[in-house]
């Protein structure tokens, strides 16, 4: 998949844990968390802050994955 690359024709979900992890480095968080919220605002992508959970959004809040992850489906079906 290296050589694969996300276009806003292709539908995306970025769910972001609302508790940024210890590795990213205090001088890097604001550049990290801009980086994720243009990524995920570009068309056809959605950009989703899990709030209350860490780096396993999908153990804290399954029930949002499952959501975002039936949209997508759903989206892909429709094209």
């Amino acid at each position: 998949m290296s050589d694969k690359f996300l276009t806003s024709h292709t539908p995306v979900t970025l769910i972001r844990a609302g508790t940024i992890q210890p590795m990213i480095k205090e001088a890097e968080k604001a550049k990290w968390l801009t980086c994720s919220q243009f990524f995920g605002t570009m068309p056809n992508h959605r950009y989703i802050v899990a709030k209350d959970a860490d780096h396993r959004v999908w153990e804290k809040i399954p029930q949002l994955v499952i959501e975002e992850v039936v949209n997508l489906y759903q989206q892909v079906g429709r094209k």
